[in-house]
């Protein structure tokens, strides 16, 4: 027969539309290669550390930011992670060295805490951390646990203390405080990013993934004066922590007011008697014989209701790309141990068998390419949004982290498309 070449192999004529559309297709997904290489061209670290849009302490861009008067000296813990305002932060806390600065801080009436990101080396600590709200400091099977909820943002200014051999310390040091500068508009951010939302929105839904993004931008009402007097972290009868945020009890249900009582519905409903005052209340009476008693003040919250959409849509980006990166990890590491028992029921048995190091290699190379993943999808973009100061660039910012998600999801569209 005869033989038509289409630079794909060759095909006989009644093949040829079906090696056209194979070309189409090969030609969709190069184009969006590279518009993810792009992509991530433009967001691969650069000069010292992993610079990337990142401000590490002591970079000379600093120096170009305006300064503010609120100025504190608090107790700064370098961490290998992002904590965005408004989310719980939990810290389990076996260094000396950080419990003494938390047991100094208690002592001196103290609440207030920062983290910062520190590089993979932990030899620099990026100039914008997170400042945190310490509600509860405990100990438990022999270690402490430091509860806290994330009320804000910190420059660093002063000098890093680091070991002899340059590793960043815990320490205590003079961060100035920034406040969100309230450039709202009349458009909330769910219509300023609405292109974005719409398109990654039909695109997820090809693929059967719902997340409720678009949602969490949409501007919350006002909580009833009720249910803003028990805002926080609460302490029940048996010791459990439970943590009440806006209408929701964290873990076990929506919250109601029924006639000046609290209302939780689980198999039946409870409901509880407030008592305090107006503003805060101290302690709920529930109508099984609880009782939960407020281990804190609630956490003060300066940010305007059009940041704080954003801001819960980024704690929503970042807890499904974190985690979408572990079961990745767990992905890898499944389809190399098969792939290992595979091959050693194809060989004779070996004594000598290197098959323990080849385990140990490819679940490092796992671990390694999630890491690479968190960093790149997870933390750079989330520190970004940390250090930007007004609302407008923090917009782009999650813009840019759309569109790179748009890209992900139209490349495994193309390669592996689905009804």
């Amino acid at each position: 027969a005869l033989q038509v070449s289409h630079g794909l192999g060759t095909a006989t004529p009644r093949n040829h539309s079906w090696r056209l559309q194979e070309r189409q297709h090969l030609a969709s997904v190069t184009a969006l290669c590279f518009a993810a290489f792009r992509t991530l061209r433009k967001r691969r670290p650069t000069g010292r550390a992993a610079a990337a849009g990142v401000l590490w302490l002591g970079q000379e861009d600093l120096e170009d930011l305006k300064s503010t008067s609120q100025m504190s000296e608090l107790p700064v813990l370098p961490v290998e992670d992002v904590y965005l305002p408004g989310a719980p932060v939990t810290l389990q806390v076996t260094d000396p060295l950080v419990c003494e600065l938390y047991d100094n801080l208690l002592l001196s009436g103290g609440r207030y805490v920062a983290t910062v990101l520190c590089s993979e080396d932990r030899r620099e600590m990026a100039a914008f951390g997170t400042l945190l709200y310490l509600e509860d400091f405990r100990q438990t099977a022999g270690l402490h646990v430091a509860e806290h909820l994330a009320c804000g943002r910190v420059r660093l200014k002063g000098p890093m203390q680091t070991t002899e051999d340059g590793f960043v310390l815990p320490q205590r040091m003079e961060v100035e405080l920034r406040e969100d500068l309230d450039d709202s508009e009349a458009q909330t951010p769910a219509t300023r990013l609405e292109p974005q939302l719409s398109q990654l929105e039909r695109l997820r839904k090809k693929r059967g993934i719902t997340s409720g993004l678009k949602e969490t931008l949409h501007l919350e009402p006002p909580l009833p004066r009720e249910l803003q007097a028990v805002q926080g972290l609460w302490q029940v009868k048996s010791g459990l922590r439970v943590r009440i945020d806006r209408d929701q009890v964290v873990g076990l249900g929506k919250l109601e007011l029924s006639d000046g009582r609290l209302v939780v519905k689980l198999e039946k409903p409870f409901t509880a008697s407030i008592e305090g005052s107006e503003s805060m209340a101290e302690s709920l009476t529930w109508d099984d014989g609880d009782v939960w008693q407020r281990l804190a003040a609630p956490a003060p919250q300066h940010a305007s209701a059009y940041q704080n959409a954003l801001w819960r849509a980024a704690r929503n980006w970042r807890s499904t790309g974190t985690l979408r990166a572990e079961l990745r990890r767990g992905e890898a590491r499944w389809k190399s141990a098969a792939s290992m028992i595979q091959a050693g029921a194809e060989r004779p048995w070996d004594p000598d068998s290197s098959s323990r190091d080849e385990w140990e290699s490819a679940a490092n190379a796992a671990d390694s390419a999630a890491r690479a993943e968190i960093w790149e999808e997870v933390l750079r973009p989330c520190q970004q949004l940390l250090q930007a100061e007004v609302m407008a660039e923090r917009l782009e910012i999650f813009r840019t982290m759309l569109q790179a998600e748009i890209t992900r999801l139209q490349l495994l569209q193309t390669l592996d498309p689905k009804d």
